[in-house]
């Protein structure tokens, strides 16, 4: 299988990596625990936003757990840096507040095998920590057909169903420039050894439509 089914960095479009760390430092009074449909949130009661193992910052409510922190929202687009990266892109929709955030990640955290239900390509600048931190993992297994999970926009998580073994790429993030990655395909992330966090693009164009558009040069402006 070629890299490129699954993942894609974007060489023109480099960043600024410890820029957007102080971005971060402040959004983060804004953050929220994240959940989603196909993950364990039993222990939701006991968490904090201190002390949960992901939190995540956006504007919206496609992700909302956190109901003591609903109100909470940010835009990212306000900081003039980001929204210069974001208009140099060139997909199929307009992108707007609600498909940027940042998502974070605390040690021990796993990130067990799924699909996205609300993006179709998923775009990451790494900011912490400083070399990207852990990969993200692309799986394979020939008994599994994604063609009705995808078509039902349902959440749908594999941890039972695959293994380290059907493992069939794996992806170390730049943290010079940003990826993209098929949100569609059985990807996650293994316990994390330090803290994480990204800034993430949720795009509903699909990923063979972006690498076209990478290959012709098309896809930044």
């Amino acid at each position: 299988m070629d890299k490129d089914q699954f993942v894609i960095e974007i060489d023109d479009l480099p960043y600024d990596r410890e820029a957007l760390e102080g971005v971060f430092q402040q959004a983060r009074p804004y953050a929220r625990i994240k959940g989603l449909g196909w993950q364990d949130n039993s222990h939701l009661q006991t968490w904090t936003v201190d002390t949960a193992p992901a939190v995540v910052i956006y504007s919206g409510s496609y992700m909302n757990i956190d109901t003591n922190r609903k109100d909470l929202n940010y835009n990212f687009l306000r900081h003039g840096s980001i929204k210069k990266m974001i208009d140099r892109l060139n997909f199929s929709h307009p992108i707007t507040e609600g498909n940027v955030d940042m998502i974070w990640y605390r040690p021990g955290f796993k990130f067990e095998p799924h699909i996205d239900h609300y993006a179709k390509s998923t775009m990451m600048w790494p900011i912490i920590p400083n070399d990207a931190g852990a990969p993200i993992d692309f799986y394979y297994k020939s008994n599994i057909d994604l063609a009705p999970l995808i078509q039902s926009g349902k959440p749908a998580g594999f941890k039972d169903q695959v293994t380290d073994e059907d493992i069939c790429c794996t992806h170390y993030y730049s943290t010079a420039v940003p990826t993209i990655f098929n949100s569609l395909w059985i990807h996650g992330v293994r316990p994390v050894a330090q803290e994480r966090v990204y800034l993430r693009l949720r795009i509903n164009e699909p990923f063979e439509s972006i690498v076209s558009k990478h290959r012709s040069g098309t896809l930044v402006r």
